[in-house]
């Protein structure tokens, strides 16, 4: 190591050694000040380690697929509403039927076994790429293929900006991001300025988009809106179409009437002709695996939301600055709401379905995900063209689904795969 190497580094840890230490007399003076403002109490609970809190407890959770239990072991103790404290940062059908042809024709078909995640993963960030930016160089999407994964697993870290951790990646891999994203706005700018047509997909629709006000997006609006939905119609939609297809190979009779129902709407629509809207709501077996699928492994284990005023729940003081965490997967293993909770069982999705805001895979309200729908129709093209052209096996029906920071089988997911002749 060099002396100037050596001298960064030492910066560096007096750096988080300060930040450390401001952070703490931070949270005494603000714990300490809300205190006197309020005759509520504020909920109990604890505040764990100093600085620290209870992040490394929520994280550990987090990694082995137990992020629940996070939450229902502090709710036997302190009840519903509780207190803790984590420091985590969140940084056309006619189309995808193509591309869900050719991808299955290049990657699956003429093999016995595949690693079903990862070759699941590329195909749905090219589509991504393509649908949202009408990239569809290769070259394109795998520059932007690596910078993606770096933020995306800088997600739910301790925010400490040290050079080498994983937060700090993923800022300058966001920051990347958002560089290559201008130069495409920018180049889509100038040919709406010369009267070319542009393409259809989101940027263009970003870009064209008038606010309330009469005034358009900004460049870092537009930047964010399709970082979001670039997340929410991949990393999603590639867990949930892996665990779904994990699910119908441990449960051979929901398989076969899934096969049914997708090989039915095929002979209808006919063999040539892509899927459209209608078809994919006609997938109505299909969808509730989709849906079971989602509620046993939500991609997003929860939520913050900062709140903006001191309000009171339930006689409690919910101060100004606080965050407030939703569980997502706490809610989908609650047996008030799911008999059962832990059995993979489409049924329930049957008629009305589940209660309001007990299933919540992509968020409720005015703030659900706006990639879902997207998200849904990627899903359910791609699962039909599987389930019509092969039937598989697990090669490990007891691989482990960790969470880092979304779920993910361990070891890719390797299936047999055995060719149907349609």
């Amino acid at each position: 190591m060099t002396l100037a190497e050596a001298i960064d580094n030492q910066r560096a840890l007096f750096l988080g050694a300060g930040i450390l230490l401001l952070s703490i007399i931070f949270q005494l003076w603000r714990s300490s000040s809300s205190r006197r403002s309020s005759p509520l109490p504020l909920p109990p609970g604890s505040y764990g380690l100093p600085f620290f809190g209870e992040t490394l407890q929520f994280l550990y959770t987090q990694r082995r697929n137990l992020s629940w239990t996070f939450v229902d072991d502090r709710v036997s103790v302190y009840g519903e509403i509780f207190k803790t404290r984590s420091h985590c940062s969140f940084l056309k059908s006619c189309r995808v039927n193509k591309s869900a042809q050719s991808f299955l024709e290049e990657n699956w078909h003429g093999r016995s076994e595949v690693k079903a995640f990862p070759l699941l993963k590329r195909f749905m960030f090219g589509i991504a790429c393509e649908l949202l930016m009408s990239r569809y160089n290769r070259q394109e999407q795998e520059m932007l293929e690596e910078p993606f994964s770096t933020m995306v697993h800088g997600q739910m870290q301790l925010p400490i900006r040290l050079p080498g951790t994983r937060y700090s990646k993923a800022i300058t891999a966001a920051n990347l991001l958002h560089s290559q994203f201008q130069l495409w706005i920018e180049e889509r700018k100038r040919d709406l300025a010369s009267g070319k047509g542009l393409p259809d997909d989101m940027l263009s629709c970003l870009l064209t988009y008038v606010r309330e006000n009469g005034r358009p997006l900004s460049d870092e609006d537009i930047k964010d809106n399709i970082l979001l939905m670039l997340f929410a119609g991949h990393d999603t939609s590639t867990l949930v179409t892996a665990l779904a297809l994990r699910y119908l190979a441990l449960n051979p009779d929901i398989f076969d009437a899934v096969y049914r129902e997708n090989k039915e709407i095929l002979e209808e629509k006919g063999h040539d002709k892509p899927l459209s809207w209608a078809d994919i709501q006609k997938m109505k077996l299909s969808w509730r695996v989709v849906q079971e699928t989602l509620r046993l492994q939500p991609p997003s284990q929860g939520s913050f939301r900062k709140v903006i005023q001191t309000f009171e729940y339930n006689g409690f003081r919910i101060p100004n600055a606080w965050k407030l965490y939703w569980s997502v997967n706490s809610t989908h293993r609650n047996a008030k709401y799911f008999e059962e909770p832990d059995k993979f069982d489409p049924s329930r999705f049957e008629g009305a379905g589940p209660a309001p805001y007990t299933f919540v895979p992509f968020g409720g309200g005015a703030r659900m995900c706006p990639g879902n729908e997207f998200a849904r129709m990627v899903i359910m093209v791609l699962l039909h063209h599987i389930v019509i052209h092969f039937s598989w096996t697990l090669v490990d029906p007891h691989e482990i689904i960790t969470v880092d920071p979304l779920p993910f089988p361990a070891k890719g997911l390797p299936i047999n795969l055995v060719p149907r002749y349609v």
